[in-house]
Formats: C-alpha cells, sequence, structure tokens
C-alpha cells in the first residue's frame, strides 16, 4: 500500500483500478506505514473489492506480525462476500490461523490451526496467508501449503474482500502488506 498514512480502504484505489466498498459495516481499515490495519476497537469490519462477483476465486495477502503477541487485533483475505456480513475469511489470532464463514449474521469457524512456525517470536514478520474458493471446496492456504480444506456450499459467489476485528495502535497488531486476488 503506497497511499499516505490516513488513507482508508474506502478510499484506495488497487492496482486494477478497482475501488472497496463496505459490505457489512464498520469502519474502514487504514493505510499507515505502507500497511493496511483495523481502526475501530472491538469491533468487526468487512470491505470488499468493487468487481464483478465469480464463483471460483483465490484472495491471498501478506499478513505482517505485530508487536503484542497477545493482540485480538486482526485482519485477513475474504472470499465470496455478498450481502449483509455473508463471506469466507481466514486470519491469524492468538497464536491459531483460522477459517471462517458468515451466512445471514451467524458465524461460524471453519478451522483452527495452531502456528508451528516462526511467525508468532518476532514482530514484523510476514506470511502470505490465503483463501481458495473452487466450487464447494474453501482453502486455507499459508506461504502456498494447505493449512485446511473444508467442503461447504452455503456462498456460491462473490467478490474479494478484507476482515477486520479490533484496533491497536499502528504496528501492535496484525496487518496486511498487500492483497492479490485471481479469478480460477
Amino acid at each position: 500500500f503506497t497511499d499516505a498514512d490516513g488513507t482508508t480502504l474506502a478510499t484506495h484505489v488497487g492496482e486494477i483500478g478497482a475501488g472497496w466498498f463496505a459490505f457489512g459495516g464498520g469502519a474502514a481499515p487504514e493505510i499507515t506505514g505502507g500497511h493496511l490495519r483495523p481502526v475501530t476497537a472491538a469491533a468487526s469490519s468487512h470491505w470488499a473489492l468493487n468487481v464483478a462477483p465469480v464463483a471460483d476465486q483465490r484472495v491471498a495477502a501478506v499478513v505482517r506480525r505485530g508487536t503484542s503477541a497477545a493482540s485480538s487485533q486482526n485482519i485477513g483475505p475474504a472470499a465470496r462476500c455478498s450481502s449483509g456480513t455473508n463471506a469466507y475469511w481466514c486470519r491469524f489470532s492468538l497464536g491459531f490461523w483460522q477459517l471462517y464463514k458468515s451466512v445471514g449474521g451467524s458465524v461460524t469457524q471453519l478451522a483452527s490451526i495452531g502456528d508451528s512456525s516462526s511467525y508468532t517470536s518476532q514482530a514484523g514478520n510476514t506470511r502470505l496467508l490465503e483463501i481458495e474458493c473452487i466450487g464447494t471446496t474453501v482453502r486455507m492456504l499459508l506461504d502456498g501449503v494447505e493449512l485446511a480444506s473444508v467442503a461447504d456450499a452455503d456462498l456460491a459467489s462473490g467478490v474479494p474482500g478484507v476482515r477486520s476485528y479490533d484496533a491497536l495502535g499502528a504496528g501492535e497488531g496484525e496487518e496486511l502488506d498487500q492483497i492479490e486476488y485471481e479469478v480460477l
């Protein structure tokens, strides 16, 4: 993210020329020091890329570890975002890589895998976190390696996005360095 500090996702335009919109409420994540971070304490935020909905997609984000190992602040890629807060998303939170879905306001954890890497050991560590949806298969990948794969038919299509929760000072919790989107 090369925008000036304080630029919100609501006004950021990415390399493909598409803007972002709120698809479930919450304040827009903010760019600080080249990183995207949540800005609302103890609340979730759902933002999606303004592109045509598709079924099969991959959304990847470079996740940066903050200075607070006990932070509840998290942000991660989302796929098949649609009306309300409907989406699949993944994140790192309190030592676990987690895969979720939200359908009709009901949130369900689909997978939770303990971190066995060195990610949590040092602030500034980065990992490539991906969510991939093909047909009814939803996968979470870390640095290209599958962490979880589930069968779920609740969300058939949508747009890519990000989901965030909570807000600490800049650099304290999880932040995103970049987001990539691919139609599969």
